[in-house]
């Protein structure tokens, strides 16, 4: 009998050890939550992710996302080279030391054409007003287009490939 009283009182010191590691585990992650992420509205106007992204969208974004998480299509905020204090939308096309054109609509990536599965099934594909010659995105960059490809003016076909550093927050959720 003795044996089993005091296996009971391990494993309830056990048990409150462990519910007293989750409960740090849980306030951990709502303290990463809360200081790691925004909340984003898009303004009515803002037209350039669309179809993907509508106008007026509420954007859940990660704040200072690390090179690891940014992966081809990723949709991002980003301060444009030489336009300090402004951000814009667009998705990653091309990851640092990919090769990337387009022709005739057709975005290539390494000289293969570009899947692009994140337009939503039967909305028009806006297409590219010019095609856009071979470009080496530099390492520690990337090539960023807005889904509006219609759009000039904000995004890599401008700017160039965009820093790492420029890199303000990724999206995680569009609600």
């Amino acid at each position: 009998m003795a044996g089993g009283a005091g296996f009971f009182a391990t494993y309830r010191k056990f048990l409150l050890a462990a519910r007293a590691l989750l409960i740090l585990v849980i306030i951990a992650a709502v303290t990463a939550f809360i200081v790691f992420t925004d909340v984003v509205d898009l303004p009515e106007a803002f037209d350039a992710m669309e179809p993907s992204i509508e106008r007026g969208a509420r954007l859940l974004v990660l704040v200072h996302p690390s090179e690891s998480s940014l992966k081809r299509f990723s949709v991002v905020f980003f301060e444009p080279p030489g336009k300090s204090g402004k951000q814009a939308l667009g998705r990653i096309i091309a990851l640092p030391g990919e090769t990337v054109s387009s022709s005739e609509g057709v975005v290539f990536v390494n000289s293969r054409p570009l899947n692009e599965s994140f337009y939503p099934p039967g909305k028009p594909r806006p297409a590219l007003p010019e095609d856009i010659p071979e470009y080496k995105v530099p390492e520690g960059s990337y090539f960023i287009l807005v889904d509006n490809r219609s759009r000039m003016g904000i995004d890599s076909r401008d700017f160039g490939a965009i820093p790492f550093g420029n890199i303000v927050s990724r999206v995680l959720v569009k609600f």
